[in-house]
């Protein structure tokens, strides 16, 4: 079983080098067409942009961009949704949006995988995949992208939620749909508990991760996971703080599934066959440990060229004449 899976681990990664220039921008299109999917799907307030051609050529353009592209596309398609809702609401998502983008900009600008999956992931169930692949994949600077996707998330879900009183219904005067915009973000012990929750498990699988011990990558996937229930359920006992305790447990349990994935096909190593070496120069002594990767030799076909008898036979006697 583990060897097909290695071989299959082997074939997908030559393909992949192989196809790069092909298979990267594929990937990038169907992130931005998803974000930008869901978007229209959850704040589809401006009639003209809720056409399908829009964001299939938004996310074309995006596939032959930097990641970063779709981020820049998807804050003015969501600015663009807000102005339709209100002057009052695109005010404070473009505030919010700029205090977020120049956070991330400046601390994790290469990490913007990361942000465009956190809603993705998110409308899926499974928002805690991602604390857990930026601290394997990335680093502790993975935590704004991560915890700035939640934000977006949350205020997304307030405005679908709010339309009417956003809108031109219950709420009268711009002052007023601003507190009360603000207000909800403010005072949403929920988000800040999920990005708390972010932040501590990526810490903690990223240093767990970079420990030289056996497995380290694993324990760190479950040691993270569990920290993530932890602190949600830590958080539920305080007040105006719901959270569902199944979804949190099938979520997390799925999340982590999923980092085992993308642990084998990044860092699959033999730790039976770990060696320690020790040497020294003029200065210092070295103390090494060696783990060798799980690698399958890709298999090596021989074609054989059969010629029939007959043929030869009819050869032969041209020759002869």
């Amino acid at each position: 079983m583990m060897a097909t899976l290695l071989e299959f681990r082997g074939f997908v990664k030559r393909f992949y080098a192989k196809n790069d220039i092909y298979v990267k921008p594929v990937i990038k299109f169907m992130l931005a067409l998803a974000s930008f999917l869901l978007l229209n799907s959850k704040i589809g307030f401006m009639q003209q942009l809720r056409n399908p051609l829009i964001p299939i050529v938004l996310a074309l353009i995006c596939a032959f961009l930097p990641v970063n592209g779709t981020v820049i596309f998807g804050g003015v398609l969501m600015l663009a949704h807000a102005y339709a809702l209100s002057l009052e609401a695109c005010a404070v998502t473009a505030g919010l949006l700029l205090v977020m983008y120049l956070l991330y900009f400046r601390i994790s600008s290469r990490m913007g995988i990361l942000l465009i999956i956190t809603p993705i992931c998110f409308m899926l169930k499974i928002p805690y995949v991602v604390p857990l692949l930026g601290g394997l994949l990335f680093g502790p600077a993975a935590a704004v992208p991560a915890g700035c996707g939640a934000v977006i998330h949350y205020l997304i879900t307030y405005m679908s939620q709010n339309t009417t009183s956003l809108g031109t219904g219950e709420i009268e005067g711009g002052a007023t749909k601003v507190a009360s915009l603000v207000d909800s973000l403010i005072t949403n012990r929920s988000m800040f508990l999920c990005v708390l929750a972010m932040i501590l498990t990526v810490l903690v699988v990223y240093f767990i991760r970079r420990l030289s011990i056996d497995h380290s990558w694993e324990i760190a996937i479950g040691i993270g996971t569990v920290v993530n229930i932890v602190v949600h359920l830590m958080g539920a006992l305080l007040p105006e703080v719901t959270v569902p305790i199944v979804q949190l447990l099938i979520g997390s349990v799925l999340s982590a599934a999923v980092a085992f994935g993308v642990k084998f096909f990044v860092f699959s190593v033999d730790y039976t066959r770990t060696e320690r070496v020790q040497f020294e120069d003029d200065e210092y002594y070295y103390y090494v440990k060696a783990i060798p990767k799980n690698v399958i030799a890709e298999p090596k076909k021989t074609v054989k060229k059969i010629v029939s008898q007959k043929k030869q036979t009819k050869t032969i006697k041209r020759i002869d004449s």
